[in-house]
């Protein structure tokens, strides 16, 4: 008995850990996002930073990350940047088992 409330006294920790690593990147990124004087290029990893984090727990939020990086890339012609939020999209719609649209993108 005490070696499973070992166990799971580890996991939560390491959950704990995990989970608040994750808001300070996201926190980060979104810092990012609202600085004017960054240069494009950052303004896309920002973007696409928020979309790596958002992938496995809320891909709504993703989604609207990916879809801002997409626009912005082609707003700034940075072809990288847009084949990057175009892969994106579509392993998106690939977890969602929407299979034709992620062979579309």
């Amino acid at each position: 008995m005490k070696q499973k409330l070992a166990i799971l006294i580890v996991f939560i920790s390491c959950s704990g850990f995990s989970f608040s690593q994750n808001l300070k990147r996201v926190a980060k990124y979104q810092k990012d996002l609202l600085n004017t004087n960054i240069s494009d290029t950052a303004r896309i990893s920002a973007y696409m930073g928020l979309v790596s984090e958002y992938a496995d727990n809320n891909q709504d939020s993703a989604f609207k990350y990916v879809e801002k990086a997409e626009i912005f890339s082609l707003s700034v012609n940075n072809i990288l940047g847009h084949a990057k939020a175009l892969y994106a999209k579509a392993t998106i719609y690939y977890y969602q088992n929407d299979y034709k649209s992620a062979k579309a993108f």
